[in-house]
């Protein structure tokens, strides 16, 4: 009898998005999608990759180089 490995994720627009990372085997594989009602999202672990792009204003590279700038000096300064 086959072991099933359980990889736990999210199924967004159409991508399966794993919890963590993925186990080191190799060969046939079958996804298999059951939908659980979602968890109060204040408890669930936050990602960086959340926050990428959603900055009421996004800045340029140049913007934000001139503002690390500022502060380092800053804190030559004290």
């Amino acid at each position: 009898m086959e072991s099933p490995l359980i990889i736990r994720g999210k199924f967004t627009h159409q991508t399966f998005v794993p919890d963590g990372l993925l186990p080191e085997v190799e060969g046939p594989a079958e996804l298999i999608v059951y939908v659980r009602p979602a968890q109060d999202e204040t408890k669930s672990a936050a990602s960086l990759f959340d926050l990428i792009g959603k900055a009421p204003v996004l800045r340029s590279a140049e913007d934000l180089e001139i503002q690390i700038r500022k502060e380092k000096q800053a804190w030559d300064e004290e």
